[in-house]
C-alpha cells in the first residue's frame, strides 16, 4: 500500500513542480542568514583577512581617515562603506537594519544611497526598500521563514496530538482497555495531585521565576503532572500486580469522542485571540494555541481509520497471538493511518499561514516580523505599491503550493472509483 500511494503521487506532473518549489521555501527560509546578510562572507581590510558572516563576535581594527585606529565588532562595523580591497558577499547584501539604504525606494528605476551614489546592479535593492530603508527581499527572506516554521511547527504539534488520541480512541474503543478497578481511581488521584503540585504548589514554592515566559510553566507543570502520576501509578502497580484484581473496560473512546465534539464547537479563531489576550500576544503563544485547539479534526480523521482497522482479519490475529496491543498499534496500525493523515496536515499548514497572516496584519500577533505583520506596516503609506505586493503574493502562492499538495495526496491516497 505503501509503494502505491506514493507512485501514485510522485507520478502526477505538478507534484515534481510544486514539491520542488516548497523545498527551495524551507530551505531559504532556513538559511536567510546565509542568503542575506549586511556581513560580507570573506573580506579583506587594510592587509587583514575577515569572516564577518561567520564570525560576527570578531574583533576589527578600523582605521578611518584622519582618525586614530579603534577596535570594534564585526557585527558592528559598517561593511558596505568601508574601503575593502577583496570581498565577497551573501546573495542578498543587506540585513533587517538599514544603514546606507535610502528610505521607499521603488524596485524599477534608479537607486541611490542616503550619500546620493548611484547602486550599481550588486547592491542594488530589487525588490524595493520600505520607510525605514530596509530592503524588502531580506525582509520577505526572514518573514519567510517565520510564516512557514509557524505553519510547520503548529501542525506537526496538532499532528502528533491529534494521532495518538484518535488511534487510542479508534483501536481500543470502550471494551478494549481493561484496567484493575484500582488503577482507574489510582489515575484520577495521581492526576488531580500531579495538577495541585505542578500548577498550584509548585507556583508558590517557585515565585522567583516570574521571568519565565508562560508557556515555560505550562511545560514545567505539564512534566510535574506526568513525573507524579507515574511515580504513583508504578508504587501501586509493584504493590498489587501480584493480587489478582478485576478488569473492567474503560470507556476510553465515549470520553476522547466527547473532548472532540466539545472542541469542535469552540471558534478556534476567538478561542485563539482570547488566550492569546490574556497569556501573551507573540509568535510562540500562536503556535501553541493552535496545536493545543487544532487536533480536533485530526483526530476525527485517525479514529475513524482506527475503528476501520481495529476488526480487520490480520488485527485480529495478532490480538489471539498475544501480542501487546503497543506492538499491534505501532507495527499494524499506525503504518496504515499514517498516510491519510498526511493530506489534513497539509491544508492545516496553509490554513496556519493564512490565520497568522491576518493576525500579524491586525497587530494581535505582536512583533512577528512575518508576511503578515509586512501586509500591516505598508499601510502607513499607500503609495509604496510594492510593499503589499510581494508579501501578499509570498503568501498567495505559499498557501496555493500547500493546498495543490494536500490536493495531490488525497487523490493519491483516495481508493479508486472514489470522489
Amino acid at each position: 500500500m505503501k509503494a502505491d500511494w506514493w507512485q501514485k503521487f510522485r507520478a502526477q506532473r505538478r507534484v515534481r513542480f510544486i514539491w520542488k518549489m516548497l523545498l527551495a521555501l524551507i530551505i531559504i527560509s532556513v538559511l536567510a542568514d546565509l542568503i542575506s546578510n549586511d556581513r560580507p562572507i570573506r573580506c579583506s581590510y587594510h592587509g587583514k583577512v575577515y569572516y564577518p558572516l561567520f564570525q560576527p563576535g570578531s574583533m576589527v581594527e578600523m582605521k578611518p581617515q584622519g582618525g586614530e585606529p579603534y577596535l570594534l565588532k564585526a557585527a558592528q562595523a559598517p561593511w558596505s562603506t568601508m574601503d575593502l580591497s577583496a570581498s565577497l558577499w551573501p546573495i542578498v547584501p543587506y540585513g533587517t537594519t538599514a544603514r546606507i539604504n535610502h528610505r521607499n525606494i521603488s524596485p524599477f528605476g534608479e537607486q541611490r544611497t542616503r550619500d546620493g551614489k548611484i547602486l550599481g546592479p550588486r547592491f542594488r535593492h530589487w525588490l524595493g526598500t520600505d520607510q525605514a530603508g530596509n530592503d524588502l527581499l531580506a525582509l520577505m527572506l526572514r518573514g519567510g521563514r517565520i510564516s512557514v516554521g509557524i505553519g510547520l511547527l503548529a501542525m506537526l504539534l496538532a499532528g502528533s496530538i491529534g494521532f495518538l488520541i484518535g488511534s487510542f480512541a479508534g483501536y481500543f474503543g470502550d471494551d478494549r482497555l481493561l484496567l484493575p478497578r484500582f488503577m482507574g481511581w489510582t489515575l484520577i488521584s495521581a492526576l488531580l495531585l500531579g495538577i495541585w503540585y505542578g500548577f498550584v504548589r509548585r507556583s508558590v514554592l517557585f515565585e522567583d521565576s516570574e521571568g519565565l515566559a508562560w508557556w515555560g510553566h505550562f511545560l514545567g507543570g505539564m512534566l510535574w503532572v506526568a513525573g507524579v502520576t507515574a511515580l504513583i501509578l508504578t508504587f501501586f502497580f509493584l504493590i498489587w500486580r501480584r493480587g489478582k484484581q478485576t478488569k473492567k473496560a474503560i470507556k476510553i473512546d465515549f470520553v476522547l469522542s466527547r473532548v472532540i465534539e466539545v472542541l469542535d464547537s469552540l471558534p478556534q479563531l476567538l478561542l485563539i485571540i482570547t488566550m492569546g489576550a490574556i497569556l501573551s500576544r507573540d509568535i510562540w503563544t500562536f503556535v501553541a494555541l493552535v496545536g493545543l485547539t487544532g487536533w480536533s479534526g485530526v483526530a476525527r480523521l485517525v479514529r475513524g481509520e482506527s475503528l476501520r482497522l481495529r476488526n480487520a482479519d490480520y488485527i485480529t490475529a495478532a490480538r489471539i497471538s498475544g501480542l501487546p496491543s503497543h506492538r499491534i498499534l505501532f507495527r499494524q496500525v499506525w503504518p496504515q493511518v499514517l498516510p491519510p493523515l498526511l493530506v489534513p496536515l497539509a491544508f492545516g499548514i496553509g490554513s496556519v499561514i493564512v490565520a497568522e497572516s491576518a493576525l500579524s496584519f491586525l497587530n494581535i500577533i505582536e512583533n512577528s516580523h512575518s508576511w503578515g505583520a509586512m501586509l500591516s506596516s505598508s499601510l502607513q503609506n499607500r503609495d509604496l505599491w510594492w510593499l503589499p505586493v510581494f508579501p501578499g503574493l509570498a503568501i498567495f502562492f505559499t498557501v496555493l503550493a500547500v493546498n495543490v499538495l494536500g490536493e495531490s495526496l488525497r487523490k493519491a491516497i483516495a481508493p479508486a472509483g472514489t470522489n
